[in-house]
């Protein structure tokens, strides 16, 4: 790891045991605050982080801005969750249970729960209350998002305000593991209050659960971050007397995620100070398989790391648990109902799937504006990644 990323872990765990930190030499300041700010932390630690002087005094002007924006975060995270509990208040006027999941309760265990940032609110119903669940939020002017997702349904206000209303909890396409926990959530519900309003949460062995497997699916498609760790560390520390270690365990084997688990509680372990309550094997604390889940973490957020990229280094190095070598070759000769909709002409004859092939790799040539020396560095770079994330992956058994 970079020194810079090695004093986020040392800001994160300050922040943790609610104490500053001082960053000593003023060279590592911006590099640090952009790798807080890819990580969408720089908020969150704000009031963690003592500058020095000379820096303040050659940075007025940033040192400002970095305070105002963390106040801005607080206001809208206050107004997000006013209005929250209001939409809760409607669904408890229609006796419609909603159980509330992730950052919505464990903010709360965050030094300045406003200062946690928040993408969107995730909210789980019983699937006979979906269409009331529907209009209720359609009364609070959310509009529906079209694309289509087989556990969810998105609704947004605006650019900063998005819902997604739950039916289910785990997408199967998407996890392979075993999802029979999903039957259990609602006789093992706990309740919960958001600004006075009653709802309910998980359970916290379920909460956890469900963050293991959050955490699997987007260490696998879109990359999990350091708030990801940091969330689960916070909600294992808060309830470090209660959980039932012989239930959550079984859980996660259940779940196929006994080995990405264990690895994961060593990672948090040896970079956030994070005491683990059972044995884990020697063999998950491998200084290699550390080492390279926590550089997977460090990407995300990363410039070159862009969606379109991750996309393509996702289908080389996990598609359908096929080797790195198979995975290229489907990737430049796919099957025709894996092609876009301009090359369905290749379905009308097995003679036409190569001219498709080729239509499609010139096309996309012509498309791409980028200099021949960047497609070279893209192509040398996404093979790399996707060639580590395939061996990550095997290694967390993903």
């Amino acid at each position: 790891m970079k020194r810079e990323e090695y004093e986020v872990l040392n800001i994160i765990k300050c922040f943790k045991i609610k104490k500053n930190y001082n960053i000593s030499d003023d060279l590592l300041i911006d590099k640090v605050i952009r790798v807080l700010e890819n990580q969408k932390l720089m908020d969150t630690v704000y009031k963690t982080i003592k500058y020095s002087e000379s820096w303040i005094l050659e940075n007025s002007d940033r040192h400002k801005l970095l305070k105002l924006k963390a106040m801005n975060t607080a206001i809208t995270n206050s107004e997000k969750f006013n209005e929250l509990s209001r939409i809760l208040k409607i669904f408890n006027d229609f006796n419609i249970e909603v159980i509330v999941l992730k950052g919505i309760v464990i903010r709360k265990l965050y030094r300045n729960p406003d200062l946690r940032t928040m993408n969107d609110f995730d909210i789980l119903v019983k699937e006979n209350d979906i269409e009331k669940s529907k209009e209720i939020l359609k009364s609070f002017n959310y509009k529906e998002d079209i694309k289509e997702n087989d556990i969810h349904y998105v609704f947004r206000k605006n650019s900063e305000c998005a819902i997604e209303l739950h039916f289910k909890l785990v997408n199967e396409n998407f996890f392979r593991g075993n999802t029979e926990f999903q039957d259990e959530v609602w006789d093992k519900k706990i309740i919960e209050y958001i600004n006075g309003e009653k709802c309910y949460a998980l359970s916290v062995e379920h909460s956890i659960l469900h963050l293991f497997i959050h955490k699997a699916v987007h260490m696998v498609y879109g990359g999990i971050g350091l708030r990801q760790l940091l969330d689960l560390v916070l909600i294992l520390e808060e309830h470090s007397e209660v959980i039932n270690w012989s239930v959550l365990e079984f859980e996660l084997k259940r779940a196929g995620l006994d080995k990405f688990s264990k690895v994961t509680l060593a990672v948090c372990n040896k970079y956030l100070d994070y005491k683990l309550p059972l044995k884990i094997d020697d063999r998950f604390f491998d200084t290699a398989l550390l080492e390279n889940y926590m550089e997977e973490i460090f990407k995300k957020g990363m410039e070159f790391n862009s969606q379109k990229n991750r996309k393509i280094e996702v289908y080389l190095a996990y598609r359908k648990g096929e080797s790195l070598n198979r995975n290229i070759i489907s990737f430049i000769f796919p099957k025709v109902e894996e092609m876009g909709e301009k090359y369905k002409y290749a379905s009308k004859s097995k003679i036409l799937i190569p001219l498709a092939w080729i239509h499609r790799l010139i096309l996309g040539s012509i498309i791409n504006k980028n200099s021949l020396k960047y497609k070279k560095e893209f192509l040398i770079k996404t093979l790399k990644n996707a060639n580590k994330k395939n061996k990550l992956f095997t290694k967390l058994e993903l």
